[in-house]
């Protein structure tokens, strides 16, 4: 949680959405709700972000999350 914080801000490396969501991921496959509600927060900045998939991940890896919503905007690209 602490390395994703980092490149959020751009702290001590360089800021990268990207990489902060690797390791947000990573704390939230441990549970960790703070990371979970982070990720979220980051992944509506990005548009490769999928919310529904990070969701899925954690159900699948046996992670005890309520959602108590959850849009499913579809986006078709020409």
């Amino acid at each position: 949680m602490n390395l994703a914080q980092m490149y959020i801000n751009g702290q001590y490396v360089e800021k990268n959405l990207s990489k902060a969501l690797y390791w947000l991921n990573q704390a939230a496959l441990q549970s960790h709700k703070p990371a979970i509600l982070k990720y979220e927060i980051i992944c509506k900045q990005l548009s490769s972000c999928q919310i529904y998939d990070f969701f899925k991940n954690l159900v699948t890896t046996g992670v005890n999350i309520k959602v108590r919503s959850l849009s499913t905007e579809l986006t078709v690209e020409n």
